[in-house]
């Protein structure tokens, strides 16, 4: 009975340095996740500070030269309404993004 008793005490250093090696990796995962949720809050605002800017139609400078890309006094129409399109597929990207966020949030975004 005392082997397995002195066996069993052997063990315990080893035993304690795992636990405290799990309670380590434990607490970095920890800080991590609270990292990423920091991360998130901060992309959901900057998403919703830029949606109202996100262009979702043609524009005419009528000579002013703006050069963008979904302006029909710089551009060919085709052109234009390539560039319209991609804007809303990425405003209706943006959109799910944040319901997304908002769903797993609990409705907090």
């Amino acid at each position: 009975m005392q082997r397995e008793v002195a066996k069993y005490q052997e063990q315990l250093p080893r035993v304690w340095a795992e636990i405290n090696r799990g309670q380590a990796e434990n607490d970095a995962q920890k800080t991590r996740l609270e990292v990423a949720n920091k991360l998130i809050e901060q992309l959901v605002e900057a998403l919703k500070g830029v949606m109202p800017f996100t262009i979702n139609g043609s524009v005419e400078c009528r000579g002013d030269k703006c050069r963008e890309r979904w302006c029909l006094s710089c551009n060919v129409e085709e052109d234009v309404n390539t560039a319209v399109a991609e804007a809303c597929v990425s405003f209706d990207a943006v959109k799910e993004a944040l319901a997304a966020a908002k769903s797993f949030r609990g409705g907090g975004v």
